[in-house]
């Protein structure tokens, strides 16, 4: 039909797009050369409902996928890279249970987690493990565990008062901060200005101070000067 070439538009769009109503208009002819006349773009239209089924059969697709890996996984038991979780799938398929190797505590996995454990075996972050594996890297996380403890029971029987600037893992390198003691606090809070001879002492938030004390109270240094 020319008037659609005239008005822009592809014939074939604008009836694939509104065929439901066209089919059902009393004057089909009028109906449609209304529909030539609007602003409506119904190539896009298209496109976006395209693009939109594309994505949803490939998410039904990974997720078949997904469910084929994890059927072939049952009665295996993976771990992650760390060795500190175990993961096994349970309940026919239905549910993951990961399990902390350290504390011996079990969480279920419910839901959409099938892709996600498809994935994380696809990349190489969990592997599977025989019984022997197991038991050791349960024995380390245990070990580990115990370690940590007694450097932290270590650190308060030193300093006579809780004391939470300590290494929890041997192998991390994160740490858990507690409070200060009042003593390092008014330390922390002694700054002396080093760039201008004759600037006054500045002040310190108390956010500042208590970075400053407990950067001191865990590195065993000197008073910090800013």
């Amino acid at each position: 039909m020319g008037e659609a070439r005239e008005h822009g538009k592809r014939l074939s769009d604008v009836v694939e797009v509104t065929w439901n109503n066209l089919a059902k208009a009393d004057n089909p002819i009028n109906y449609l050369r209304k529909l030539l006349t609007s602003p409506v773009d119904f190539g896009y239209s298209l496109r976006v409902k395209a693009e939109e089924k594309a994505r949803v059969d490939a998410l039904q697709a990974q997720k078949r996928k997904a469910e084929k890996v994890v059927r072939a996984s049952m009665g295996k038991v993976f771990v992650d890279l760390l060795g500190t979780h175990q993961y096994v799938v349970d309940d026919g398929g239905r549910t993951l249970a990961v399990t902390d190797l350290a504390e011996g505590v079990v969480r279920r996995s419910v839901g959409e987690w099938q892709v996600e454990f498809m994935l994380m075996l696809k990349e190489g972050c969990w592997r599977a493990v025989t019984a022997d594996e197991l038991e050791q890297l349960r024995a380390t996380a245990i070990a580990q565990r115990e370690q940590a403890l007694e450097l932290q029971r270590a650190s308060e029987l030193e300093d006579g008062a809780p004391n939470h600037y300590v290494i929890r893992e041997k192998t991390g390198s994160y740490y858990t901060i507690g409070h200060p003691s009042q003593v390092a606090r008014e330390e922390a809070h002694k700054v002396h200005p080093l760039l201008k001879k004759n600037e006054k002492p500045r002040a310190l938030t108390t956010t500042a101070a208590e970075a400053l004390a407990g950067l001191r109270a865990l590195l065993k240094i000197k008073p910090v000067t800013a």
